[in-house]
């Protein structure tokens, strides 16, 4: 992942190897998130994310997660924001950080914290304002991500925000 010229499908297959090796790579992924000369971080918040199964074993990612939501690379930010979705058992961490990433300049941010809300399921209740305001976006693409995690989230708030 460190090398600037490799191809997607490389670093695609990098993560998903990744992903697979299970604890034993959480710890050397992180260090490469953080570490701001390396190109691919996005690829490597990827891997981190598909992690989930590490449950409570992968909360040492989630602080280097919401520190990475306020990354000046977008692609960095909005891969963060989407792989906190699957920390479900962390999630009085990644609800108030996700809902504040709504309110982020940037849409592919936006998206990816409304992904990562629809992902953490019914611990995200507290995150319905935040993304009943989102369905109002400028970006069409995080009206829908709002409203597919609102339907995961809270079926009935999406209903009564829609006036059904």
């Amino acid at each position: 992942m460190a090398d600037p010229n490799a191809s997607p499908d490389v670093l695609y297959l990098t993560r998903v190897c990744l992903s697979m090796i299970e604890e034993p790579a959480l710890a050397p992924t992180m260090a490469f998130v953080v570490d701001h000369r390396n190109p691919h971080r996005g690829y490597a918040i990827g891997a981190i994310g598909g992690m989930h199964y590490l449950g409570i074993r992968g909360a040492p990612a989630v602080p280097v997660l919401v520190r990475c939501l306020d990354d000046l690379d977008e692609e960095v930010a909005a891969n963060a924001a989407a792989a906190l979705g699957t920390f479900v058992h962390e999630s009085a961490v990644c609800v108030p950080a996700l809902t504040n990433s709504l309110r982020d300049s940037r849409g592919s941010v936006r998206v990816g914290a409304a992904l990562g809300l629809g992902g953490l399921g019914e611990s995200a209740l507290p995150a319905i304002p935040a993304l009943i305001k989102a369905l109002n976006d400028p970006d069409q693409t995080v009206r829908t991500e709002a409203t597919n995690a609102l339907q995961q989230i809270a079926p009935e708030a999406l209903e009564k925000a829609l006036g059904h």
